[in-house]
């Protein structure tokens, strides 16, 4: 949904780390969506130094990593 990706994004850079974990949480956010001049949630946290936006936006996304490595490796 892309109005949830818009929040995600706002979220992010605006550090508001509860909001990024509650959006996160529905699983109907993708975290690589792009925002302003292409950039993901996590780069937008990161670029601002909102720290703790950017680590549960990083939790994520090695979460997801970890299950498409698991996934491929049951494939196998």
């Amino acid at each position: 949904n892309a109005r949830k990706a818009d929040a995600l994004w706002v979220a992010a850079a605006a550090g508001n780390a509860a909001c990024v974990g509650a959006l996160l949480a529905t699983g109907r956010v993708v975290i690589d969506a792009r925002g302003p001049q292409s950039k993901t949630p996590l780069a937008a946290a990161c670029e601002r130094g909102h720290l703790a936006a950017a680590r549960v936006a990083s939790g994520c996304v090695r979460a997801r990593r970890g299950r498409q490595t698991r996934a491929r490796s049951a494939r196998r």
